[in-house]
């Protein structure tokens, strides 16, 4: 008996085979091109300090994922760190000074954008000298520590102007925020430019006296998140959704005070009781206050301005940078309603 199937009906079956994965083949290209590719979090740059925090702890509690904002905090020691890193494309926002931003802006391959801001320094920013030097015109001809292209210059050029000098009566010396603290102890330095977590330090441990801050030039450093106009852009609700969690993060620091402290003075190095003392020169800025600096005759930008006069005068930018562009207020509105 012949059992062989006939060839006829071999190709018919192998035929339906083949067609038969072919098809199961193409169903799983079409799942898979079906499946969204998993969503980077918006990279933030964020340093130490007190007013920053408050994003810190939405983070640790969770409420930027309350608020479906897929946000990841990158941490870096100092102000200058932070904008490195967002020039080189390592984080799409930071968490800065006005300073930063106009020198941000200043590499044409970012366009970055205020959309929060945080506080406004009403003393914590410092300048702190040895014992012997009375005030900031006794700084004149002394090595002073500053973060280059940073809040830190700023801060020194007003208060050198406000005393009748310029930073060419000083001999500023370039350190980060950590290595000058150290600087500082050694004696390698007779004045330092700085904020806390390290001012706490140098002057509960090391006798560090304060000679200028930024209580003299009330309103004119504001802390903000800026961010790069493509994230804005591409990602609006999730920026809105930061704005929500930082609210958030003010009401829940005050209905968990202890916990909130716990978890905030952790990361800045120093005990609940020192970082409470920190805050209390730095005004915190709900999104209602906020829209009320963006909206109050343009106060935001009438501080932009200054600050911008400031960094041409000492070289810190070399060119006029276009002011009115750097502020995106929609995202407040949205918090705030039309």
């Amino acid at each position: 008996m012949n059992n062989r199937v006939p060839r006829r009906m071999t190709l018919q079956h192998g035929v339906c085979l083949a067609m038969g994965l072919l098809s199961a083949s193409v169903l799983t290209l079409i799942s898979v091109g079906c499946q969204k590719a998993p969503i980077e979090p918006i990279r933030i740059a964020i340093n130490t300090w007190p007013g920053y925090e408050f994003l810190y702890l939405a983070q640790e509690v969770g409420l930027f994922e309350e608020e479906d904002a897929n946000i990841r905090l990158l941490e870096f020691s100092s102000l200058g760190d932070c904008r490195l890193a967002f020039d080189r494309g390592q984080a799409d926002g930071m968490c800065c000074t006005l300073i930063e931003l106009l020198v941000a802006r200043t590499n044409q391959a970012n366009d970055p954008k205020v959309v929060m801001v945080a506080d406004y320094s009403d003393g914590p920013d410092v300048i702190l000298g040895r014992e012997e030097i009375s005030d900031v015109p006794d700084l004149r001809g002394r090595k002073v520590g500053a973060e280059v292209g940073s809040l830190n210059i700023f801060l020194l050029a007003r208060a050198l102007t406000l005393s009748g000098m310029s930073l060419s009566d000083v001999e500023i010396v370039q350190y980060g925020q950590d290595s000058m603290a150290q600087a500082y102890v050694e004696g390698k330095l007779d004045a330092v430019v700085t904020y806390p977590p390290h001012s706490t330090v140098l002057e509960k441990d090391h006798d560090a006296k304060e000679l200028f801050t930024s209580a003299s030039i009330p309103g004119e450093i504001l802390d903000v998140v800026c961010m790069n106009r493509e994230i804005i852009e591409e990602r609006f609700d999730e920026v809105v959704g930061l704005i929500r969690a930082w609210d958030k993060s003010l009401e829940y620091a005050k209905k968990h005070p202890k916990k909130a402290f716990q978890i905030m003075a952790e990361r800045e190095g120093i005990t609940p009781e020192e970082f409470k003392s920190a805050l209390e020169g730095v005004k915190l800025m709900t999104s209602a206050d906020q829209r009320e600096l963006i909206e109050d005759e343009g106060k935001l930008l009438g501080v932009l301005s200054l600050v911008h006069e400031v960094l041409l005068e000492t070289k810190q930018i070399r060119e006029p940078i276009e002011i009115e562009g750097l502020v995106d207020s929609r995202p407040i509105f949205a918090v705030t309603g039309q």
